[in-house]
């Protein structure tokens, strides 16, 4: 216990919350080890208290102890209240969806990393998903547990925050993630600069690519000024392997012109016979606007399993549409 300083150590003994904020700089500084040695000589009136029982399921977290993390967040809820108890609600679903399958980190670099969540009892679907434009390495995967739950494997594809994915080359991206999708039914998956992504590295698996107002900030046909610091390292979607499976894609119409330059561009260039589906109202974030209609889940499970009509998610949207009409 040297590796604490013996003052830290015994205001940690003696007060829950500077214990629960020792924990805590001792996970962000990966020094989970000596994390969890402290907590195993707690007294029990500290480690039971609800602030360390939070740092210490962080702490089973990282180091997935997926059960005992679950087991202690547990311990806590009876005693939480509103947005407190439902992000640990959240967690206690993500934690379950954890359990159920191994984790392996495939690829680790400064701007990308790659993780497989692999089903314990096997899949035969494979669902390769990317994050937005604002995630990072450390955010919560896109889709994530919810493709869990639907019993398929789950790739997540991060990106440090704000690097738009060009640290990743579509050589690399293949090398690593192909050997993992053979014999399964491959699904790319994303939104915004997850959507690009997965029209871009998802050709080569050649995946069923569901993206929704998908857009590459530093490509010159929209480049936006913010991002003009970013090289681009990839080349168009046109000029890399296409996927012989029509992609599905949302879009507003009637909001962003870049996410309409986008798709005329660069998109249709690439899969002239993609599914465009006009979501007018959606706004840039259109899987928002699906799952506020209660429809998100049904739709992304129908494209994957191959029974999506777009016609008739068209008619359904519609029909809300002049009901609340009506309603007003």
């Amino acid at each position: 216990m040297r590796m604490i300083s013996l003052g830290a150590f015994f205001s940690a003994w003696k007060d829950p919350k500077v214990c629960a904020e020792l924990i805590r700089s001792l996970r962000l500084k990966d020094r989970l080890f000596l994390a969890r040695l402290l907590i195993n000589v707690l007294p029990h009136r500290i480690a039971g208290s609800t602030k360390v029982l939070l740092e210490s399921a962080q702490l089973f977290r990282q180091r997935q102890e997926f059960g005992l993390a679950k087991a202690t967040l547990m311990r806590a809820l009876p005693r939480l209240k509103g947005k407190v108890r439902q992000s640990v609600k959240r967690s206690l679903r993500q934690l379950s969806a954890l359990e159920r399958v191994n984790v392996k980190v495939l690829a680790s670099a400064q701007d990308h990393r790659i993780t497989l969540y692999s089903q314990r009892a096997g899949s035969g679907v494979v669902v390769v998903t990317f994050g937005t434009i604002s995630s990072s390495l450390n955010t919560e995967p896109f889709g994530f547990p919810f493709l869990i739950e639907q019993g398929y494997d789950h790739i997540h594809v991060a990106q440090s925050k704000y690097t738009l994915y060009q640290s990743l080359s579509l050589e690399e991206f293949q090398k690593i993630v192909a050997v993992h999708c053979k014999g399964k039914k491959v699904v790319s998956y994303g939104s915004s600069l997850g959507g690009y992504a997965a029209l871009y590295f998802g050709g080569c698996l050649d995946a069923k690519i569901i993206a929704a107002s998908p857009v590459n900030f530093v490509d010159k046909v929209i480049l936006v000024k913010r991002w003009a610091l970013v090289p681009m390292r990839h080349s168009l979607i046109s000029e890399n392997p296409t996927s012989s499976k029509a992609p599905v894609i949302f879009y507003d119409p009637l909001d962003d012109e870049r996410d309409r330059v986008y798709l005329a561009k660069r998109v249709l260039p690439a899969y002239p016979n993609a599914k465009v589906i006009p979501i007018p109202g959606g706004g840039h974030a259109t899987f928002n606007e699906l799952q506020k209609r209660g429809i998100l889940k049904s739709t992304i499970l129908s494209i994957v399993e191959g029974n999506f009509d777009a016609r008739k998610l068209l008619l359904e949207l519609n029909e809300q549409d002049e009901q609340k009409a009506q309603v007003a």
